[in-house]
């Protein structure tokens, strides 16, 4: 009875191998569900604003798309519905660093490929043609 127990959970054991190698790494890059990697110097930017219209008496809205700076990668967004026409701007003391125009499809992660060099506090501005904006910093 007891090589049977033993056997199953060794049997058990080699099968969740499998999943655990797809989540973690020996480098320190996780891997999520989705198969994307981020690194440990991965930041969540907290987005502020309005990015679509909304009745006046309505409790306000979340912020329609996520964004992560990832080092060495740029900058990862998120949409909840598909936006299209945005622009997006990285500033530094004031000064934009970078400008790109894209479309977000709906639950489809973007990769804007931006280079932050030095360190110091970014901000990302999300703008798009029907006066929506959502801004967050992050620092690198």
């Amino acid at each position: 009875m007891k090589k049977i127990y033993f056997l199953l959970l060794g049997l058990f054991l080699m099968s969740s191998i499998p999943f655990f190698a797809n989540t973690f790494s020996a480098t320190g890059v996780i891997m999520d569900d989705g198969g994307k990697k981020t690194t440990d110097k991965a930041t969540t930017i907290v987005l502020k604003g309005r990015f679509i219209k909304q009745p006046e008496r309505s409790l306000p809205l979340a912020a329609p798309v996520d964004a992560v700076f990832v080092e060495n990668e740029g900058i990862y967004l998120n949409a909840s519905s598909s936006l299209s026409d945005v622009t997006v701007n990285v500033l530094k003391d004031g000064c934009v660093i970078y400008e790109s125009f894209v479309d977000l499809p709906a639950d489809i992660e973007v990769l804007v490929p931006v280079v932050c060099s030095g360190s110091g506090t970014y901000v990302l501005h999300l703008t798009n043609p029907q006066d929506g904006f959502l801004e967050g910093e992050f620092i690198r």
